[in-house]
């Protein structure tokens, strides 16, 4: 029987080294691995728990926020104070250039319109 082993063995090996899929003679798989104990404060918490609502207090971000509006209003205008001329001055020439497109595409028209049509006016 020692032969038939060793042939089944070399066997097994010429065929793992050619064809990964098979194998004549079954391996038992690894035992898994054992989970490990989670430490006492990373306990996950269990889905089924209930807490009761009111064991959970309001919370209203405009009772939460008032003491703080003062100071939000001071930091809000200080911040806008300085950020709002920058922002005007980089959008200046786009707006001059919009009103200035727009006044050639519909103002003018309109203008020479009038004109027109007042001086056919005066005429009669």
């Amino acid at each position: 029987m020692r032969a038939d082993d060793d042939l089944i063995s070399e066997t097994d090996a010429l065929i793992r080294r050619h064809h990964r899929s098979f194998v004549a003679r079954p391996v038992s798989p690894p035992p898994p691995p054992e989970p490990a104990p989670p430490a006492e404060d990373e306990t996950i918490p269990l889905l089924t728990e209930v807490v009761p609502g009111s064991a959970i207090p309001p919370q209203d971000p405009a009772i939460l926020l008032a003491p703080l509006q003062g100071e939000l209003e001071k930091a809000f205008s200080a911040w806008l104070g300085a950020a709002l001329p920058t922002a005007l001055a980089d959008a200046a020439p786009q707006i001059f250039a919009a009103l200035t497109a727009g006044a050639h595409q519909t103002l003018l028209p309109q203008l020479l319109e009038t004109l027109k049509n007042g001086i056919t006016r005066q005429k009669l």
